[in-house]
Parts: C-alpha cells; structure tokens; sequence
C-alpha cells in the first residue's frame, strides 16, 4: 500500500515533505485489524487534486462504519473526515442527522494535528456516544420518546389556550352587547333630561322675576300652601335619586357591580325621577293658579 500511496501522492499538489508525513501515517494504520477494504484514490477540490482514503471499520459494538478521510491542503489544516451511509442497507440516519447528505461530519472531533490512529479512535468512541442511525442508541430513542411526549404536551397546553381564548371572546362579544344597550338606554335617558330640562326653561320664562333653580324653588313657594309637604318630599325624592346614581355609578367604577345592574338600576331610578319632575310641576302649576 506504501508504493501505491507514493505513486498517488506524486499526482497530487502535497510537497515532497507532506507526501512523506502522509505516507507515515498510512504506514501506521495499515496493520489494524479492524480495519478493512481500504482503498486510496485522487479526488478533485476547487480545482486541485487531494488524496482521499476511504474504508470500514469494523467490530464497532455491533456495527461497522463506512468512513471517508482526505487531506486538506496545505497539511497544517489537518484531516477531514466524515461517515457515509451504507449503501444497499435498510437503516436510517437518526433524525438528529442530516439523512439528505448522506453522511455525518466527523470532522469537528479531530484536531488538526491528529495523526490517522488518533483519527480513527475518535471515529469510533464518538460513534459509540452518538449513533448515526436509528435503532442503535437506547438513550436516543429515550430522547425522541421524551421530545415526542414534550410536542404532545405543548399541543395540548395550546388547545386549552386557544378554548379559554374562544370563552373570553364570547365573554367579550356579550359585554359588548350590553355596552350597546346600555348607550341606547342611556341616550333614552338623555333624551328624558333633555324634556326636564326644557320644561325647566319653561317655568323659568313663566316666572322671570324671580330667580328659580332647583335648589330655591320651595323658597319660592309660600310656605302656606296646601302643597307644601308633598313638594318637600318631592325635591328630597330628587335629591336622593341623584345621591343614588352617583352611588352606583362610584361601584360600577370599582366592580362592585356588573353591567347588568347598573343598566336596570339607572333606568329605574332615571323613571323615579322623571316621574318626580313631572309631580313637580304639577303642583307648581296648582300653586301658581
């Protein structure tokens, strides 16, 4: 093997000093016993031509491995070396590996200074720790059942965030539905103060020599009529009603009560009040006669 290396080399870019480093090597590994159909051959790299060894090593656990090594050019950038798929076999790479390849790059495992004996004892320790291919690391299979089991969990977490997403949207869709009939009772509502307001103005007109508001009215009215406790209990009514709305409208502001209720308790008490108004001034207009 020494001379058909020597008559390889010759073809080659290696200097004289580097064919002899590289035929030294060869030397050393062409005893092993474990290693078979060794085979030296030119290949062509951007151009220029490089030695390239390919072989098996065998009795690697239970296995062999097909392996191809080429020098680099110049030497000091070391030996590449990488582990190639049987061929005519049925096994698969791990999905760890790049199986479209066809190979696994050894190469980052090997020092640039590693001779080829040290090159092929890391080949076969790393291939021990790291099987390329399926069925023959228990530990990696461990691995994928676990990774397996962590995909299904995530899914599941996901599904459950996604149906409390569809219960908040309906919560949100139905809060929204009440938003909208609370603006249109609360427009009803505005559309009531506004009538207040204009009858209001109104009895103001009718009594423009006096200064008339909702807090001196009774100042207004003589003290003799026979309304005189019905208007009183009346302006108290008014005043406690708008108490009230402020009341709610402070729990609302805190959550101590929900859209619902606030919508039914201003409503209700926007009636009491407009009824209230109109008593109102229905006994102003009998004290005016």
């Amino acid at each position: 093997m020494i001379s058909q290396a020597f008559d390889v080399l010759v073809l080659t870019v290696y200097d004289e000093q580097d064919r002899i480093l590289i035929i030294s090597q060869i030397d050393v590994i062409q005893d092993l016993s474990d290693l078979k159909n060794l085979n030296l051959k030119i290949i062509k790299i951007q151009g220029n031509l490089h030695l390239q060894i390919n072989g098996e090593l065998t009795n690697i656990g239970n296995t062999s491995i097909v392996f191809e090594l080429f020098f680099l050019c110049p030497l000091e950038n070391g030996i590449r070396c990488k582990i190639i798929k049987p061929q005519g076999q049925e096994i698969q790479f791990n999905p760890y590996y790049n199986s479209i390849l066809g190979f696994i790059d050894f190469s980052f495992y090997i020092q640039r200074t590693d001779k080829l004996i040290d090159v092929f004892n890391k080949m076969k320790t790393q291939f021990k720790i790291q099987h390329p291919y399926e069925g023959m690391n228990e530990f990696k299979q461990q691995e994928m059942n676990q990774f397996t089991n962590n995909i299904q969990n995530s899914w599941n977490e996901l599904n459950s965030i996604n149906e409390f997403l569809i219960l908040e949207l309906n919560e949100g869709l139905k809060r929204k539905a009440c938003i909208k009939q609370m603006i249109i009772d609360g427009q009803e509502m505005v559309n009531e103060l506004k009538k207040e307001i204009d009858l209001l103005n109104q009895f103001k007109k009718q009594n423009q020599d006096k200064n008339v508001d909702e807090n001196n009215i009774l100042q207004i009215i003589s003290l003799k009529t026979s309304h005189q406790d019905q208007l009183i209990e009346i302006d108290a009514k008014i005043k406690s009603i708008r108490d009230t709305l402020r009341l709610i409208q402070h729990n609302f502001q805190n959550n101590h009560i929900n859209f619902f209720e606030l919508n039914q308790f201003t409503k209700n008490l926007a009636k009491e009040e407009f009824d209230a108004h109109l008593l109102l001034k229905k006994c102003l207009n009998q004290q005016l006669e």
